[in-house]
């Protein structure tokens, strides 16, 4: 293990007296990593190996840096990565539980503990998922291995098919590690059973109940009295709900406790214009001792998708207009440290719109944090871009949207599930999976129609959301104001037209926001795209597309220099 970084080794004791005073400790482990991208040779996993020579790395982390139009970025990227870190558990955590929470990796990941394969998850590269290594680690020095495996596969969403985007490599999303007691609350993404669930029976400017569904799992040698308390509080901290169930938990098994709030009066609702949030706190008692605990911000509103009237928030008529959002950088690919998150979602919010759609692919969840903090509405959906892929990609892919809507259910950003494959049908597995999942949102293409545009000049009606308006009529280069499009080709030869780039952009970016109120029928509609991305496909300059308000966050002239509001 020579060379290997012993990052925490003198915070060893500090961390300990921290888990003492905390019922579920969680520790960022981003930092402090070593990296090498493809095959090493020997066994990368063991912890006899030297990894001196690897570079020393912090996560979020890309397979490679490259340049703004990837050159090389196909024979490199799409390959395999070795990272490799030391734990330190100290002598307090004998008997507790420890997880380690991947927020991403792409694609397929598998990771040993001190030389002994401890799991692998090889769904989709966009999942959140964690590993069980309690079994795996001992007390003082401990060596985690996490291979990354991106090479192309044609069993994991979004790959198996083609697709506009890039898919990077790497461990490129946070990396946490937890430990609980062995009476925990579980994850949500493990089964559509787990982890918090909150849901709002009842709610209203005069009142709102809360309905919390919270599942914890005792993992001890015998029976456990488990005590439930669940406390909603508002914003200066003040309690405004509490919730209590008492259930014993044979050992080994798990209980899940349905508590249902009493009226919270007048409440403040989450909007637009007031993202007002509310904090519930999820608390495990075994007697008088907390034992665990979590918590989690709640949004009260209510949203309704009309066919003769179009999109309602809390009782109100309200116009969605919107962006969509990839979430990759120049040089960095997917690799965005939280901060940058933010940053997009504030960019969103000043530019005026009211909704984003989260294309094309389950999203950050610091990202979807900003978006409840800011105001700002939310269409997720499953990792995929233009076609279906039957056998094991078609069940991975229901794999990973059941998987993402368990992750984000309680975000009040959340108002449509995309139940279909981009801008296509609905999907009977999707809707299906959507509907047992979580029956309180509305699901694109089943009961809300999701047009690509509105067309030039025309309205759809029946409370549609068109998604992806303007932007991949105009393929042209950074700066470019002129551009020649082909209006008649054929063998004997073609006709081409010059024509202002600004201008047409413009026109046809408030064409399409006409026509969202052409009818009261048109909920709103999205502009294709927030940002400038990385892409292979349909683009006049190889790497880069120029669909973006923003050019790698400078203004464009996408919108005609304007904001699509």
């Amino acid at each position: 293990m020579a060379g290997l970084v012993a990052f925490g080794l003198l915070a060893a004791a500090s961390l300990a007296s921290v888990a003492a005073a905390q019922s579920r400790l969680t520790i960022n482990i981003n930092p402090a990593w070593r990296f090498h991208l493809g095959d090493p040779g020997g066994t990368p996993y063991g912890t006899e190996y030297d990894d001196a020579t690897w570079d020393t790395i912090s996560l979020p982390h890309s397979h490679e840096l490259f340049s703004a139009n990837l050159q090389g970025f196909q024979e490199r990227g799409r390959t395999v990565g070795w990272y490799r870190r030391q734990l330190q558990v100290p002598a307090d955590w004998k008997g507790k539980k420890l997880f380690l929470e991947f927020q991403g990796a792409m694609q397929a990941t598998t990771l040993w503990i001190n030389g002994q394969r401890a799991g692998e998850y090889a769904v989709s590269g966009y999942d959140s998922f964690d590993f069980d290594i309690s079994p795996y680690v001992k007390e003082g020095k401990n060596l985690l291995a996490v291979q990354v495996d991106n090479r192309p596969n044609g069993e994991l969403p979004p790959d198996g098919e083609k697709t506009d985007y890039i898919l990077f490599g790497g461990l490129y999303r946070d990396v946490f590690l937890h430990v609980t007691d062995t009476m925990h609350l579980t994850f949500p993404w493990e089964k559509r059973q787990a982890g918090v669930r909150l849901t709002l029976p009842e709610v209203s400017e005069a009142g709102a109940v809360v309905q919390a569904e919270s599942t914890v799992r005792n993992e001890s040698g015998q029976p456990r009295t488990c005590t439930l308390v669940t406390e909603i509080r508002d914003r200066e901290g003040k309690t405004v709900a509490t919730m209590k169930k008492e259930k014993e938990i044979p050992a080994g098994a798990e209980a899940t406790f349905n508590q249902r709030s009493d009226q919270i009066a007048k409440p403040h609702l989450w909007s637009p214009d007031d993202p007002y949030l509310y904090r519930v706190r999820t608390l495990v008692f075994e007697g008088n001792r907390e034992v665990d605990r979590l918590e989690t911000p709640l949004g009260l509103r209510w949203v309704k998708f009309d066919k003769q009237n179009g999109f309602f928030l809390n009782g109100h008529h309200l116009k969605l207009v919107g962006a969509n959002c990839h979430q990759t950088w120049p040089f960095i690919g997917g690799a965005v440290p939280d901060s940058l998150h933010r940053r997009d979602a504030e960019q969103l919010k000043a530019m005026g719109v009211n909704w984003v759609r989260l294309s094309h692919y389950p999203q950050s969840p610091q990202f979807l944090d900003a978006l409840d903090e800011l105001g700002l509405m939310a269409l997720e959906e499953p990792p995929t871009w233009m076609n279906s892929h039957p056998g094991k990609w078609l069940a991975n892919l229901e794999a990973s949207f059941r998987s993402m809507i368990r992750r984000d259910r309680n975000h009040p950003c959340i108002i449509v599930w995309a139940a279909c494959i981009n801008h296509y049908g609905a999907d009977p597995a999707l809707v299906r999976a959507a509907i047992e999942e979580d029956p309180t949102r509305d699901r694109g293409q089943d009961t809300v129609p999701l047009p690509m545009d509105f067309g030039r000049l025309q309205s759809s009606g029946g409370g549609a959301l068109a998604i992806e308006h303007t932007g991949h009529t105009f393929p042209a280069q950074r700066g470019a104001r002129a551009m020649t499009r082909r209006v008649m080709g054929g063998e004997r030869g073609k006709l081409e037209v010059s024509i202002n780039r600004e201008y047409e952009q413009a026109q046809r970016h408030w064409e399409q926001v006409n026509a969202a109120d052409l009818r009261e029928a048109n909920a709103g509609l999205a502009v294709w795209c927030m940002y400038d991305y990385n892409t292979f496909h349909n683009t006049t300059e190889p790497g880069m597309v120029w669909h973006g308000v923003i050019c790698s966050g400078f203004p464009s002239t996408a919108t005609g220099g304007t904001s699509p509001s």
